[in-house]
């Protein structure tokens, strides 16, 4: 009788031991769950945030080069303008070519260099 009370005592000791081990196993398995769903949220938002920059960054590569490309239009049309500049001092109906004048008959121009007129 009294080793059925030791056994008892000794099993009453040793219970909650092995409930605290058990739950706290428990509570290691959960908490490796838990840690791998949040290291696939982390790959997961990772992975969309890397999507999100490579389009944006696409798009402001895309405005860059439209912005590029009218700077280098207003360049061209800056040069043309100045090289045709002289051009357009000429008075209307001659060219700056000696000796080439304009559809006229008459040309009122002091510059133009034909004598015919």
């Amino acid at each position: 009788m009294i080793q059925q009370k030791k056994i008892l005592q000794d099993l009453g000791r040793c219970f909650p031991l092995m409930m605290k081990k058990m739950l706290q196993m428990k509570q290691k398995k959960i908490l490796m769950k838990i840690q791998k769903i949040l290291q696939m949220l982390q790959k997961k938002i990772l992975m969309k945030t890397q999507k999100i920059l490579q389009i944006q960054q696409k798009k402001i590569q895309k405005k860059t080069q439209k912005m590029l490309q009218m700077k280098q239009k207003k360049i061209q049309k800056k040069i043309l303008m100045k090289s045709y500049l002289p051009l357009l001092k000429v008075p209307i109906g001659c060219f700056p070519i000696p000796g080439t004048c304009c559809r006229q008959s008459i040309c009122s121009s002091d510059r133009c260099s034909r004598s015919s007129h």
